[in-house]
């Protein structure tokens, strides 16, 4: 499949990579306009003319910090750390499926069964 973007005849993955940016511009803006911030109500605040901007970096630094005093949320952003090994390592699942010797359709057909049952059911 060729498109043409902005007179550039653009073929192959280009067209999904295209596709999906602008999808995720379109998502940007429509979070811009669609979810305004909520603003809190403690806390120190900037203002800039009439407008609340929110916390300043030091307090956001200081939250962060608070967080990682709360023990269950260490432990499960360490086990989130550990997990993501394994799926990472599934990404040269299709290189892996072609070395055992079965054919580029087919490791194609087995790696798109795999993203469509996590898709359905999980992993």
């Amino acid at each position: 499949m060729t498109v043409d973007v902005l007179g550039v005849p653009v073929s192959g993955w280009r067209v999904a990579f295209i596709l999906v940016g602008m999808l995720s511009l379109l998502l940007f803006i429509g979070v811009i306009f669609l979810m305004p911030e909520v603003h809190r109500t403690s806390g120190a605040h900037r203002t800039y003319g009439t407008e609340t901007c929110g916390l300043n970096l030091a307090d956001e630094l200081r939250l962060l910090r608070s967080y990682f005093t709360i023990p269950s949320f260490v432990v499960i952003l360490v086990q989130a750390v550990f997990g993501l090994v394994p799926w990472a390592a599934l990404s040269f699942l299709i290189v892996w499926l072609q070395y055992l010797g079965l054919s580029d359709l087919a490791s194609g057909a087995v790696a798109m069964c795999l993203n469509f049952s996590c898709a359905v059911g999980g992993p």
